[in-house]
């Protein structure tokens, strides 16, 4: 493939285009990789990310247990050469992420007795951590996601190991302590489901606080959509709220899935999962096709050109545009719960879908 001669027809004529050349007077444009794709060299997908693609986040890289999996025991080799890769490129780095309940060692959250840290040594193997971290690549990475999902969909703030730790606080400490580290960097407050009103409340709400004090500058809203949720009025919703805070405006992991979410079965094998009869159907036919069933695929690229509409709508507010992969052969939805997925704008091949030249022709 050769991605610099993508055209907006489909018609194999010469015209030159890209994601990040269409939006760039409204916002960067973003894909998450793995350290697979620098460090093996992959050159295809090298190419479509150079060509389309102007910012660039780790995809787990930079997660605490990539980099500290042993108290005091810093591992950057990786990070590093992703560093070097990002600038021999000139992209555009979003850190991910320094605060998450996830992906975390178990020594962070246990004293070796088994006990929970008390809140001052919690405390301080936070603020070691993002020092580090951030301070390793101070005046290089130009947004860092701080905290990592720290709301629940009820809208309220998650019981997360670091609010037992600490305390509600946690989330001002973890910012103030990223504030410290690197000043010049954007501090994103990143979450899912940002649709839900509740939940959209809660992060406005502790965002703008945080913002009062000089400790956030973004929303980050991961987007990890399906066909036909959310609503087109509700997602929009979020983004005007948001916009309306002042901060900037983030979308962070964006993909849609046609497959429907399951992840209170994750780290179930698929056959134990439970499918409605529609949705038995509706994998049947996946699994035939091997592809999304071309009788979606309307509706697929439909939902990208609605989204993008909406992008340029409030480009004054959003900063950036990230899709959570770079291509459908490494969409992280490819996996546990369910296997397949057909989430991005390019294929297994890492050609253009229709959705793409949608959005390049009538956005």
């Amino acid at each position: 493939m050769n991605s610099n001669t993508i055209c907006a027809c489909a018609c194999g004529c010469a015209e030159k285009l890209s994601l990040k050349e269409k939006f760039k007077n409204d916002f960067k444009i973003g894909a998450s990789i793995p350290g697979a794709l620098f460090m093996e060299e992959q050159k295809d997908q090298i190419e479509l990310l150079t060509s389309q693609f102007n910012l660039v986040t780790p995809e787990n890289l930079m997660k605490w247990d990539s980099i500290q999996k042993v108290e005091g025991e810093y591992h950057f080799e990786v990070a590093d050469r992703f560093m070097d890769f990002a600038e021999k490129h000139n992209l555009e780095v979003h850190g991910h992420t320094l605060i998450w309940h996830a992906q975390t060692p178990e020594w962070v959250f246990k004293n070796p007795d088994g006990s929970l840290p008390p809140r001052k040594q919690a405390l301080k193997r936070m603020e070691a951590h993002i020092h580090t971290v951030m301070g390793r690549y101070k005046g290089r990475i130009a947004v860092w996601d701080v905290v990592n999902e720290a709301f629940k969909n009820e809208g309220e703030l998650r019981k997360s190991v670091w609010f037992e730790m600490i305390g509600e606080d946690y989330l001002e400490h973890a910012h103030r302590f990223a504030r410290e580290a690197d000043p010049n960097a954007l501090l994103c407050l990143n979450d899912y489901d940002t649709f839900l009103p509740k939940k959209c409340d809660k992060l406005i709400e502790t965002a703008t606080e945080l913002k009062k004090k000089g400790l956030v500058d973004a929303i980050g809203l991961q987007d990890h959509l399906q066909l036909k949720t959310p609503s087109l009025e509700d997602y929009e919703r979020t983004l005007a709220a948001c916009s309306a805070t002042g901060l900037k405006v983030m979308i962070t992991e964006l993909d849609v899935s046609f497959k429907p979410f399951k992840w209170k079965y994750f780290g179930n094998d698929e056959e134990k999962i439970e499918f409605s009869p529609e949705e038995i159907v509706l994998l049947h036919s996946y699994q035939a096709e091997k592809r999304v069933p071309p009788e979606l695929d309307a509706e697929f690229s439909q939902r990208y050109a609605d989204l993008f509409h909406l992008y340029r709508k409030y480009s004054e507010s959003i900063y950036s545009v990230g899709f959570w992969c770079l291509s459908d052969k490494t969409s992280w939805l490819n996996s546990n719960p369910i296997k397949d997925n057909y989430p991005l704008l390019f294929d297994r091949e890492l050609k253009p879908k229709n959705a793409y030249y949608r959005i390049m022709k009538e956005v």
